[in-house]
């Protein structure tokens, strides 16, 4: 078999089990268009806590703290 038949021959099993080139295609870009940047994401998270502690106004403060400090603490045993 010569070098040409042997390049041929690889080029074809290749092709058949789908590593040759991929086919041409339209590729699509995909961007991000309604997305939120990190300052306002972090505002809305911060309301939301703030509103859900004001739900339990009689709560003292040190309390609130204190709980936060623990979910601070699972959050990050978490990650």
């Amino acid at each position: 078999m010569t070098t040409e038949e042997t390049k041929n021959l690889c080029s074809a099993s290749l092709s058949t089990a789908g590593l040759g080139s991929p086919p041409k295609t339209d590729v699509k870009r995909f961007m991000a268009v309604a997305s939120k940047p990190h300052a306002q994401i972090a505002g809305d998270l911060a309301d939301a806590i703030k509103a859900e502690i004001y739900k339990h106004s009689g709560v003292p403060l040190a309390l609130v703290i204190g709980v936060l400090r623990i979910v601070e603490k699972d959050l990050l045993d978490d990650a």
